[in-house]
């Protein structure tokens, strides 16, 4: 098992995980009745992160896949400040709040799904991310910049709203397929 895990994450790239299982469809980090922080290098096929209170992908961090999936999860607050790479593969990032501030590259063939209660298309650079944990509990948007870089298929379904705020304009670089799904309106 040690062999297994040195290979997927050092000690010093998690700070707290409730456990770390190798499965036969990927690898599943999860952050028990916590928090789980990834502040390293994860490269894999399959992954999922998940835990109670929040997920928290720090501004260093990095995970890449190559067309396999990565789910990023949380009942609680999800924030997401690292790179994410799964070139035409699927990435979920979902919980109860979310904070989507770096690139996440899907490819031309792979979809982006973002999955909160309620969402806020913003300008907004996000949290101050040498303090991601300011986040936790209260972030609930995903920066438009972030949006229109995709290339792939883009899915906002949130639980209740998808809020755009004014003046944000999401300019697609790419022709990508995009929906929007509201819960309550």
């Amino acid at each position: 098992a040690s062999t297994t895990l040195s290979q997927v994450v050092s000690a010093s790239s998690l700070v707290e995980a409730g456990s770390i299982v190798h499965t036969e469809s990927g690898i599943v980090l999860q952050g028990s009745e916590g928090v789980l922080l990834h502040q390293g290098q994860i490269d894999t096929q399959h992954l999922q992160m998940n835990s109670s209170q929040a997920t928290v992908l720090a501004p260093q961090s990095s995970i890449d896949s190559q067309a396999g999936f990565v789910e990023v999860l949380s009942q609680g607050t999800t924030w997401s400040g690292g790179s994410l790479r799964n070139p035409d593969g699927f990435v979920e990032i979902s919980g109860a709040r979310l904070g989507v501030y770096a690139p996440v590259e899907v490819g031309a063939l792979g979809t982006l799904l973002l999955d909160p209660g309620i969402l806020r298309v913003t300008n907004n650079p996000g949290t101050d991310p040498t303090n991601p944990f300011q986040a936790i509990g209260s972030d609930h948007s995903v920066n438009a910049a972030v949006l229109g870089s995709q290339t792939g298929s883009v899915t906002l379904q949130a639980d209740d709203d998808i809020i755009v705020e004014s003046g944000v304009v999401v300019n697609f670089l790419n022709t990508v397929d995009v929906l929007f799904e509201a819960g309550r309106d």
